[in-house]
């Protein structure tokens, strides 16, 4: 089950300020769906894993280890080579919906690494400064320079049950691990180039 709006909301309010200012040190892709960032902020290192995964689409802090290919794919390689060593300057949810945006400053200039965690068609974008889709996860043909629009929002929330699975004592991000952590584990399977 992928997070709704009002979920995404808690848990970036949750890390947003704890990334703001620190700068991604390590970028990983345990599987064809899921980047893990490693980020350096004052003080600690965070993990924060973006799932792109149609049934579980979400992003969170994570501390558990996940394996990874031995050769990259070719999204990995494109994010180390481009992001890897940028600033975080902000994080935000963009419309009040299933997509987050991290604003970076990166060797080469501003740009945006855009989470739409959308279901089906989510999906991890990399604009440049003028908000022209330099890259994009999921390969989708023409989207390569074209000028990003977020996709038409759709809010779509669940009942109180639902919601019952992030406690209120304990952070969103982390009460989010073990709901998907069973499924991330059957994506890695299914990842094998």
């Amino acid at each position: 089950m992928a997070l709704t709006a009002t979920e995404i909301a808690k848990v970036t309010g949750e890390f947003a300020p704890a990334l703001a200012g620190g700068w991604i040190q390590k970028v990983y892709q345990p599987t064809a769906r899921a980047i893990l960032l490693e980020i350096r902020a004052p003080g600690q290192t965070h993990r924060l894993l973006i799932s792109c995964h149609p049934e579980t689409a979400r992003l969170h802090f994570t501390t558990a280890p996940f394996q990874n290919p031995s050769t990259p794919p070719p999204f990995c390689q494109f994010l180390r080579a481009h992001l890897q060593g940028a600033r975080i300057d902000q994080v935000e949810q963009i419309l009040e919906d299933r997509i987050v945006q991290l604003s970076l400053t990166a060797k080469e200039g501003p740009c945006r690494l855009v989470a739409e965690l959308t279901g089906k068609t989510s999906n991890l974008l990399v604009l440049d400064e003028a908000g022209h889709i330099r890259r994009d996860l999921n390969g989708v043909k023409g989207l390569v320079g074209q000028l990003y629009t977020p996709p038409a929002h759709q809010q779509r929330e669940r009942g109180a049950a639902d919601h019952a699975r992030f406690s209120q004592h304990i952070p969103a991000s982390f009460s989010s691990v073990g709901c998907y952590r069973s499924s991330l584990l059957q994506g890695r399977s299914r990842f094998r180039r």
